[in-house]
């Protein structure tokens, strides 16, 4: 399943340190399930408070509690999303973003930066060199819009 390596070194965190990782915005639906039941389901599973915060293609899933707590509800929660993507592969759903639904290969503990080296993905993340895009951002911008008509700004 994608995820955190389970052969990892990973030293036990202080009770105030989380477990931090990314799974695909569009998979976020299905762990928080109608209203929230799932979300509180997996909390009450795993004893572990789960706080999700958004973003446009990617989540951040933030996981609290004790070491024990945060490794099973990580656990639930990839066993969650890889249904989800069974289901979707072997559906009508499927779509060719199914493979980016994999959870994220960045699994980061507040109290030890070095465990970020330690996560690993079925198929590893793309590169995104961002001072490319910003240095040609003009040139995307102009490409964007190339294929507009003019906008008439005869307002009076």
């Amino acid at each position: 399943s994608g995820g955190v390596s389970r052969d990892c070194p990973t030293p036990a965190p202080s009770a105030s340190a989380f477990l931090s990782f990314y799974m695909q915005s569009a998979a976020v639906g299905t762990v928080i399930g109608r209203g929230g039941s799932k979300i509180r389901e997996l909390e009450e599973t795993s004893g572990s408070k789960i706080q999700i915060l958004k973003g446009d293609f990617e989540v951040e899933v933030k996981l609290f509690g004790s070491y024990a707590a945060q490794m099973k509800a990580k656990e639930l929660i990839e066993n969650i999303v890889e249904r989800r993507n069974t289901d979707e592969l072997n559906g009508a759903k499927r779509t060719d973003r199914s493979n980016a639904s994999k959870l994220g290969s960045s699994a980061r503990n507040s109290s030890d930066t070095n465990s970020a080296k330690c996560g690993s993905v079925n198929s590893p993340r793309p590169f995104i060199n961002w001072n490319s895009l910003r240095e040609n951002k003009e040139k995307y911008e102009a490409m964007k819009w190339a294929g507009l008509s003019p906008i008439k700004k005869n307002f009076y």
